[in-house]
């Protein structure tokens, strides 16, 4: 995303999340889910723009619902540089199915 304004930059990363993500209103959530390989590249911009990585949701497809799975919730626990790697990699050994979603928090 380069070097652009902040209110770009976020426009550009709700964009991202708009074209990619699905909505989980109907599971009580506002966000939109990502899948994992949408969501270690949202990630990605969020490293390469230096937007802060707060947490990340795994919500698990269970016949026509999805389920948070609580147990793969990633927070952040402030170390900024390692919070991207730390994230992806906790995602990616989550065990998510193609049709399960993660949701992104970030500032």
């Amino acid at each position: 995303m380069g070097d652009l304004s902040h209110s770009q930059l976020y426009t550009n990363l709700l964009n991202f999340l708009e074209q990619h993500g699905m909505s989980l209103k109907s599971e009580g959530s506002a966000e939109l889910g990502l899948s994992l390989n949408n969501a270690l590249r949202f990630i990605e911009l969020l490293e390469e723009n230096q937007v802060p990585l707060f947490g990340a949701e795994v919500w698990r497809r269970v016949g026509i619902r999805y389920d948070l799975d609580v147990s793969t919730i990633w927070y952040s626990d402030t170390r900024y540089q390692e919070d991207y790697r730390s994230a992806s990699d906790s995602l990616k050994r989550a065990g998510l199915a193609a049709e399960d979603l993660i949701t992104v928090q970030f500032g």
